[in-house]
């Protein structure tokens, strides 16, 4: 187990790697969040509104207004509320996938030794709009089913919900590598078995690269909050005790944790599509080596 962690770390090096050469990668995770925050506000400014006690045409559309014997009022969302949430998560969920999908469709090109470029990423996904509108709705409907049906009484129950929703996450785990690579599917049940195919053709250790990036990404977080944070604030205190200087070291730290974070969440996006073209055509791309990723991935004998 030790030798598959240690692998890992050799694995992360490598995405690193392709950051190094391919730096505009960092910035696709960036717009992702960006769009999914925008989309958000947008569509969560209505309940904003509701709750800071501005009434409007459409927060009255939303709720339901009750009063109770004791004289109080309660407003809980009707019919048109709960659609209106679950239109939002999806249209949430679409730009997600869309804007990933840009992000894995840049990734394989640097993979392949090909120019990154924004705009070659998002000319692809608008090309292919159709096959991540209905994949963004399937996931997002299976999703939020999963989570609905989580929270019903019972542990028994719980723990079979559960354990679907770790199955649907794992039979899925290629799906956008599928989309930004094929060409030729259109039907979101066919990525979704284009990826737990890829998946079925390993002995079931192909998460293990994936622990040990987040496993490394999660040190990196506790060593941030227990050691360097804590020591730089106690050496800037010594030597310049002053509110500002506090506040300066505190906003500098919060920045490079983001930019690790950063990091790590895209040499994870780098090691996934790598996985997924070394499982799909069983060559090792760009200065991955075969034996580097068959220690990952293990393929079933014909």
């Amino acid at each position: 187990m030790m030798g598959k962690f240690s692998n890992s770390w050799r694995l992360l090096k490598h995405s690193m790697h392709i950051i190094g050469e391919n730096k505009k990668l960092l910035v696709f995770p960036l717009l992702t969040t960006i769009a999914v925050i925008s989309v958000s506000v947008v569509f969560l400014s209505p309940i904003i509104d509701h709750i800071g006690f501005r009434d409007t045409w459409l927060t009255a559309a939303l709720f339901e207004k009750i009063n109770h014997p004791n004289n109080t009022t309660e407003y809980v969302l009707n019919a048109l509320g709960i659609s209106y949430l679950v239109l939002a998560y999806l249209s949430v969920n679409f730009v997600r996938v869309f804007f990933n999908t840009v992000f894995y469709h840049e990734i394989l090109n640097a993979l392949e030794g090909k120019r990154v470029a924004i705009k070659n990423g998002l000319i692809f996904s608008l090309a292919k709009i159709k096959v991540i509108a209905l994949w963004s709705l399937l996931s997002g409907l299976v999703a939020l089913v999963i989570h609905i049906l989580s929270n019903r009484p019972g542990p028994i129950k719980k723990f079979v919900i559960r354990l679907i929703g770790v199955a649907w996450e794992v039979a899925s785990i290629f799906t956008i590598p599928v989309i930004a690579s094929q060409n030729d599917i259109v039907n979101p049940v066919q990525v979704l078995k284009k990826s737990a195919n890829t998946l079925k053709q390993t002995w079931g250790e192909t998460l293990i690269g994936f622990t040990g990036i987040k496993l490394f990404g999660f040190v990196m977080f506790i060593s941030f909050f227990v050691i360097f944070m804590p020591l730089s604030i106690l050496t800037g205190h010594i030597h310049d005790p002053s509110p500002a200087s506090g506040s300066l070291t505190y906003g500098i730290w919060f920045t490079l944790l983001i930019f690790a974070l950063l990091i790590i969440k895209t040499a994870n996006d780098i090691y996934r599509c790598a996985l997924y073209v070394f499982a799909k055509d069983k060559r090792a791309p760009n200065i991955y080596t075969e034996e580097m990723l068959n220690s990952t991935l293990k393929f079933k004998k014909d």
